[in-house]
């Protein structure tokens, strides 16, 4: 066959290339194998007597899909060249991808009779392809995970960044709103590092200090060289036991501008504590008080002008009283006196001369009696006379006794034996008699109790008087009730002289009224 091809040179290439070829004829049925190099029969396993009379789909087995069979068939159909890459099996039936090349050759007579077929193993080629396509796949892949979270990064970068942003304005504007806070409260803030001993101060503290702000370094020892020195020892010692002690505080002191200038303040400070319940900082506030203190000492300057008005009115009042009382004693009582003289002598003389003394007056002489009596009573009502010639702890004894007696009260009067009235001048006097009486008579009128203790003791020059009844008792609510005349000025005629009252009560133990007024002028007989 050979020799009617002509082609012993080519015979000689075909056997000592390393492609496998073989050689069909197109003119025999099915186009078997008529030829293959020695090339073939390595890369398939196949001797060239069991390749020989096949076709060459015998090397594809039973994949249903070896390659693109379609192309190949219409190559051959049309006597053109392909190239095309498809699966064959070997012997031992491991597979390998076979680069398939087809080419149509002519006999001695021109006729396009038979095919050769190039075939080169390229399988690790193809897995070298697949592996890379696989690398470039998975790279791919994580390239396009990594894209994805790069891009959702991005994204929450820039959320965070807005949120941040978002963040930084509302904290520029919560320190624009607690500067301007600060500054109308005149509220400042600070803080104290102590490991480094190093302060922060807001706006306010500077200026509390009578300093542009920020103008010296904010540091412990400039806060105590402007402190009053008065103040000073004690404001040293706060932050020093507030720091041994793990404990807050809050603290007054003043301190002193360089214009010499004094300044309340209101300072307060907390310690906060590390995750091992160590103490690391130490902040607080700066309050300037200065205002409310002034206004403080105005409220107690116009207390104490209003506490001495109301003493002088007590006092014009009461020597008004001594006066109407001596004025109705002497006119009023005189006169009437004189009238029951002259009924007297009236009646006496009718009885004289065995004469019946006409009603009228005798009703007239009894109505002198009761207007002498009343005449007493208002005289007493507006001065007793006790009080000016017996004394105040008399005065008081006779008008417990007074109040009981028309109360019906079981009374207990126990006065120290060994006080001395001599010591108390006529202005204490009428305001305790004034207080005893006032508060007895409100016994009188409210408690509706049984019995009333009144019981005075003189301890270390502080005149002591508790009045207890066992009544119904006062409602905490009426203490200090505004309306509450009597009471309130109780206290006012006992705060005149530096004393104070407790009034206290509830019920089942009634109400117990408490004077303390000091009486430097007193001191104890015993």
């Amino acid at each position: 066959m050979f020799d009617a091809l002509q082609l012993p040179l080519a015979e000689a290439i075909i056997k000592d290339t390393s492609d496998g070829i073989v050689i069909c004829d197109m003119r025999l049925p099915d186009a078997p194998i008529v030829f293959c190099n020695p090339a073939f029969t390595r890369m398939t396993g196949y001797s060239s007597q069991e390749v020989i009379g096949k076709n060459c789909r015998f090397l594809q087995k039973d994949d249903p899909n070896p390659g693109d069979k379609a192309a190949i068939r219409l190559a051959i159909s049309k006597r053109e060249p392909m190239r095309t890459l498809i699966r064959n099996y070997r012997r031992d039936g491991s597979m390998f991808w076979n680069e398939l090349a087809l080419y149509p050759l002519s006999d001695t007579s021109g006729g396009e009779h038979f095919y050769a077929a190039t075939q080169r193993d390229v399988t690790e080629s193809v897995q070298n392809a697949e592996k890379l396509a696989n690398i470039r796949n998975d790279l791919e892949d994580r390239v396009r995970e990594r894209t994805t979270e790069l891009r959702e990064a991005n994204d929450l970068l820039r959320r965070e960044i807005a949120e941040r942003r978002r963040t930084e304005e509302a904290l520029i504007d919560a320190r624009a709103t607690l500067t301007i806070s600060q500054s109308l409260a005149r509220l400042g803030s600070w803080s104290y590092d102590i490991a480094s001993q190093n302060m922060t101060w807001s706006d306010e503290i500077f200026l509390a200090l009578g300093l542009v702000p920020q103008a010296i370094e904010p540091r412990r020892e400039a806060i105590l060289q402007r402190t009053h020195p008065d103040d000073r020892e004690k404001a040293a010692s706060i932050l020093s036991h507030s720091l041994r002690t793990g404990t807050d505080y809050n603290r007054e002191y003043r301190v002193v501008r360089s214009n010499g200038e004094i300044r309340h303040i209101q300072t307060s400070g907390k310690i906060i504590f590390s995750s091992s319940n160590q103490p690391v900082r130490l902040v607080g506030s700066w309050l300037d008080i200065t205002e409310h203190r002034e206004i403080e000492q105005a409220l107690r300057n116009t207390q104490e002008s209003l506490r001495k008005l109301g003493a002088h009115q007590e006092h014009v009042k009461e020597n008004e009283r001594k006066r109407i009382a001596r004025e109705i004693h002497d006119e009023l009582g005189t006169l009437l006196t004189g009238i029951k003289a002259y009924q007297s002598v009236a009646v006496d003389q009718a009885r004289r001369h065995c004469t019946v003394p006409l009603d009228t007056l005798l009703e007239a002489n009894r109505l002198a009696d009761e207007a002498i009596g009343t005449v007493r009573r208002v005289i007493t009502d507006l001065r007793p006379s006790v009080l000016d010639e017996l004394g105040i702890w008399t005065a008081v004894e006779w008008v417990a006794e007074r109040i009981a007696q028309r109360a019906n009260l079981i009374l207990n009067l126990d006065i120290e034996d060994h006080l001395d009235d001599n010591g108390i001048d006529a202005e204490r006097s009428i305001a305790l008699f004034r207080i005893v009486q006032e508060a007895l008579t409100n016994v009188q009128k409210h408690a509706k109790a049984t019995s009333v203790d009144v019981q005075v003791r003189l301890v270390a020059n502080v005149l002591r008087i508790v009045i207890k009844d066992n009544g119904i008792g006062i409602a905490p609510e009426h203490v200090d009730q505004q309306e509450s005349w009597g009471l309130i000025g109780m206290r006012e005629r006992i705060g005149h002289f530096g004393g104070e009252l407790h009034i206290h009560g509830g019920s089942g133990y009634g109400t117990v009224v408490s004077i303390h007024m000091p009486l430097q002028e007193i001191t104890d007989a015993t």
